[in-house]
């Protein structure tokens, strides 16, 4: 598909000066600088002077400069360029469809180890599972069934398989929990590093998931022996506090929550092992912890609280905006 500048010359010597600089490639420097986009890597299948003998061809058929012969030759090298480009502009069209469906199948993969457990990195998480499922698959549906119950989210999990299996990810949704962006939100207003890694707002230096609430229910156990002592009550707080209650007390303080209300929630929670005087003790040291860990956060929010009321008792709306 390359012709030689000689040849130009030879076939249309009366254009090429219009066509062809001493230094550069004008039709070529034209093409380029007007398309955009993956439509410009197709002029490197191009030879050096392809695009200049096509002009020559087309502007010399306009003005009928070159003889039958040219003409018919410049005619059928322009059919199979344009079959080439055509079959080249399909495999790119087909290579990014590939690469698309393949990206959307990891993205389903990921969602499906991450529907099963909490994992602190992706790597953690595919050598886990790929365990799991070999297992399964030796002992069939029945194996698969009863590690979709032991999943953190089952129905998700399950449909998440049955999309893999099918080969059906295309509408497949993919939700992501956003229980900490709170506290992202916190740190961000704080400039609070350490609150940032702790939510993944930033990487931490081991490069691993970090999960506020566990990090906070290890903190609140060491903090409640250290408030209570090693009596009873203490001792069923650790056996039976877990990452579920902390976010379930934890979020709402953010947004304001009373300590009789979370003293009310606690009692619902262990109900069968304390009383509401112990829910009321317990949600203190939470508020306590909260003070103390959480200072400058308590304090934000406090702030924002009293504006609101300020605002409202004078009668005037609160806007919340982004400058």
């Amino acid at each position: 598909m390359a012709f030689s500048e000689t040849n130009l010359w030879r076939e249309a010597y009366y254009v090429i000066e219009t066509l062809i600089d001493v230094k550069d490639c004008s039709v070529r420097e034209f093409i380029k600088k007007r398309v955009v986009g993956e439509d410009s890597e197709l002029l490197n299948a191009f030879g050096q002077y392809t695009l200049e003998f096509i002009a020559v061809h087309v502007l010399s058929v306009l003005f009928s400069q070159l003889d039958q012969g040219a003409r018919v030759r410049a005619s059928a090298l322009i059919e199979h360029l344009e079959s080439t480009i055509r079959r080249l502009a399909f495999l790119i069209r087909r290579n990014d469809g590939e690469k698309k469906k393949k990206e959307k199948e990891e993205v389903v993969e990921e969602a499906l180890l991450y529907h099963y457990k909490s994992y602190p990195s992706l790597e953690d998480a595919n050598i886990d599972f790929n365990e799991v499922r070999a297992e399964a698959q030796k002992q069939g549906r029945d194996e698969f069934l009863q590690i979709a119950r032991e999943a953190r989210h089952p129905f998700q999990f399950i449909a998440a398989e049955i999309a893999l299996v099918l080969e059906k990810w295309e509408g497949f949704p993919v939700t992501k929990d956003a229980s900490a962006s709170a506290f992202q939100i916190m740190s961000y207003f704080l400039l609070d590093e350490d609150l940032a890694k702790s939510t993944n707002l930033l990487p931490s230096k081991d490069n691993k998931i970090q999960d506020i609430y566990m990090n906070i229910l290890s903190e609140l156990k060491d903090y409640f022996v250290r408030e209570l002592g090693n009596n009873s009550l203490s001792l069923i707080v650790i056996r039976r506090m877990d990452r579920k209650l902390v976010k379930s007390i934890f979020i709402p303080m953010i947004y304001g929550k009373t300590l009789m209300s979370t003293s009310s929630d606690i009692h619902k929670t262990l109900s069968q092992h304390i009383n509401f005087k112990d829910s009321y003790i317990l949600a203190s040291v939470y508020f306590k912890f909260w003070k103390e860990k959480y200072k400058s956060m308590d304090s934000l929010t406090s702030l924002i609280r009293n504006i609101g009321w300020f605002a409202t008792a004078g009668g005037v709306p609160v806007y919340y905006a982004v400058p």
